[in-house]
């Protein structure tokens, strides 16, 4: 899941190219899995867009962590 803040909704805005938007802050829900980790890879490596990634494991995002535009949280939606 992701959710977009600031600047366009590109979803909203029929806005497909990531540089054509700039300013996002994007939370991604489950950015340790397959999507997810290759999803925040793409947006850091093609965007000035922000990323806050959510899982129950870190592992897969360990090469973002010195990044300034990432932070990642740890943890499980249900309980925390």
């Amino acid at each position: 899941m992701i959710y977009c803040t600031g600047g366009q909704n590109p979803a909203k805005s029929g806005i497909h190219h990531f540089r054509e938007v700039s300013k996002l802050n994007i939370l991604i829900l489950g950015a340790n899995g397959f999507i997810g980790s290759h999803l925040t890879e793409g947006i850091l490596e093609k965007t000035d867009w922000r990323v806050t990634a959510f899982d129950l494991a870190g592992t897969n995002l360990e090469k973002h962590k010195d990044n300034r535009r990432f932070s990642f949280t740890k943890g499980d939606i249900f309980t925390d």
